[in-house]
């Protein structure tokens, strides 16, 4: 893929990069109450990179019938720092809980809201269940994690969003 710096914030001092057919989080703070680690998400591949770390997926990110990039909620999770056990998954609801620093958020398969410690917010679309794996828009995954800076990139060949820079803290 081709690959294009592009201009940040001079003062955070990254360099951001963008590759056709990828999602970039980026996450920063040098505190502990924060994410401090980068994600690449390709678009339709079983992997995410973590960092340098190459996590394999069992389901893989996509682009849903209504235009939006869904993200696997626990690899994404787990890979920004979340503890696996902190993401749950309850059948008889069919519901998602993420439990990340003071937040309790939840989601439910078919609704468009979700809970963030107890507020209700709208999504842009629905939790959907794919191979046996929940996956959520990229910017409801984002809201529900209190990302702070939230922008990407798409390619205007494809239409697919190619970068992603995420910034939270807890």
């Amino acid at each position: 893929a081709d690959t294009d710096v592009l201009e940040g914030d001079e003062s955070d001092g990254i360099d951001y990069t963008a590759k056709t057919g990828f999602v970039n989080i980026v996450t920063g703070g040098s505190d502990m109450n924060g994410f401090t680690t980068k994600l690449t998400v390709p678009i339709g591949e079983n992997y995410l990179m973590a960092g340098e770390t190459k996590v394999e997926l069992d389901a893989p990110a996509y682009i849903n019938t209504e235009g939006y990039t869904m993200l696997p909620i626990r690899a994404v999770s787990t890979s920004l720092g979340i503890d696996n056990n902190n993401v749950l998954w309850d059948q008889a609801t069919r519901t998602v809980t993420i439990l990340y620093g003071d937040r309790i958020i939840s989601m439910t398969q078919g609704s468009s809201v979700m809970y963030v410690n107890g507020s209700a917010i709208p999504t842009s679309s629905t939790l959907e269940i794919v191979n046996d794996r929940s996956f959520l828009p990229m910017r409801d995954l984002a809201t529900a994690l209190g990302v702070t800076d939230l922008t990407w990139d798409t390619d205007p060949a494809t239409g697919k969003t190619t970068t992603v820079y995420m910034n939270a803290n807890r």
